[in-house]
């Protein structure tokens, strides 16, 4: 289900591995692979899920508090980590 809920919410600008878009890049997403972003605690990534930040639009319309759990569990679990 995270893996589904990524692909429709984040992949188009994140993409699939984490990497970003050709359009993510260009909005200056986050590569969700990088140690910066893996180490955020799970209430900041989690704010940043549900409000938005800077060009990414906030989700807490759409996805409740388990799914956005999940969403964070399969950034860090299986989204390749850059080392």
């Amino acid at each position: 289900m995270a893996a589904a809920t990524f692909k429709a919410n984040c992949a188009t600008c994140h993409a699939e591995d984490g990497s970003g878009t050709a359009l993510g890049r260009r909005l200056h997403v986050k590569d969700l692979r990088t140690k910066e972003v893996q180490e955020q605690s799970t209430p900041v990534l989690a704010q940043t899920i549900n409000e938005g930040k800077e060009q990414m639009p906030g989700f807490k319309e759409e996805l409740d508090g388990d799914t956005i759990q999940r969403l964070i569990d399969y950034i860090r679990q299986q989204i390749p980590k850059m080392h």
